[in-house]
């Protein structure tokens, strides 16, 4: 309503009349079921401390509304700036048909509002009902800006109207509070997954460091491998020469050894004849001498 402030209708706070509208809220809230409407969702990047910014006190000659009810952006590119979250059914921008939720409000009555906070837009946009508002919106998807202009009227003309926005405002809290909440488990678990990824990287620095380590450590046993072949082949080759030459100088030895068997063969062969000639002559020459005494 116009003369009290939409606090948490569990805990009104003292001093306040509690209102006939805000009794019925207290009690929708006791027995609606915690459900999300497409409307208490068209905007998701508000936080639930907006609720108690919406419906500031008013005097009774400012009850004038348009039907917009307007939030305080908390998180995304537009952070900071006061949008609209619904329209009231049946009010005059609803009936307008050329406001929708998530436009982001930048003039009232050609006054520029970007950096205003919500509560003070809203009184701005409130006055005597009967006069007209001239609002300025900026759509984020389109990045196109218009103006509508908007006849005000009561804002408790229709109990069924307070009581479908009460209803909303409640929905729309605790959504908000279980959107925060998503939110900050998916917080958590992306610096889970941010932690884990880090220690995956190290992990892999460490594999590649000891990969590294082993391949340089393998490069040197292979170099000292190739070193003691490169020695044994040097090795084989200076033996093999070595049995080369000694397999020539048997053979020469062989060679020679035949030669002297050959001339002993040959020596012995003439000695032979030289005893024959010589034992035959001796035989003659004493045959010859005894013929001489006879």
């Amino acid at each position: 309503s116009c003369k009290e402030p939409a606090v948490s209708v569990a805990e009104p706070p003292s001093g306040l009349r509690m209102s006939r509208m805000a009794a019925k809220a207290r009690t929708l809230t006791a027995t609606t079921p915690q459900v999300v409407t497409p409307r208490a969702t068209a905007l998701n990047v508000v936080t639930p401390k907006v609720v108690n910014e919406i419906d500031p006190v008013l005097p009774d000659d400012m009850c004038g509304s348009v039907g917009v009810i307007l939030v305080e952006s908390e998180v995304g590119p537009n952070h900071g700036r006061v949008a609209v979250l619904t329209l009231v059914e049946g009010g005059p921008a609803a009936l307008d048909g050329r406001i929708h939720p998530g436009d982001l409000i930048i003039s009232v009555n050609g006054r520029n509002v970007t950096d205003w906070a919500v509560k003070d837009i809203r009184l701005f946009v409130h006055g005597p009902v009967g006069t007209v508002a001239l609002l300025g919106f900026e759509r984020p998807s389109t990045n196109g800006k218009f103006s509508v202009s908007l006849r005000r009227v009561s804002s408790q003309a229709s109990e069924k109207h307070e009581h479908g926005l009460q209803r909303l405002l409640l929905l729309t809290r605790d959504e908000l509070r279980k959107q925060t909440v998503a939110h900050n488990v998916a917080e958590h678990r992306v610096e889970d997954e941010e932690r884990e990824m880090t220690i995956l990287r190290d992990q892999i620095a460490v594999l590649r460091c000891q990969n590294d380590d082993l391949v340089a450590f393998h490069a040197r046993e292979i170099g000292e491998v190739l070193e003691e072949v490169f020695m044994l082949e040097h090795k084989y080759n200076f033996e093999r020469s070595l049995r080369v030459q000694a397999e020539r100088e048997v053979e020469n030895i062989r060679q020679q050894m035949q030669n002297l068997e050959e001339e002993l063969r040959t020596a012995r062969s003439k000695t032979v004849k030289t005893v024959v000639q010589t034992i035959s002559q001796d035989s003659r020459q004493l045959q010859a001498e005894s013929n001489g005494r006879a």
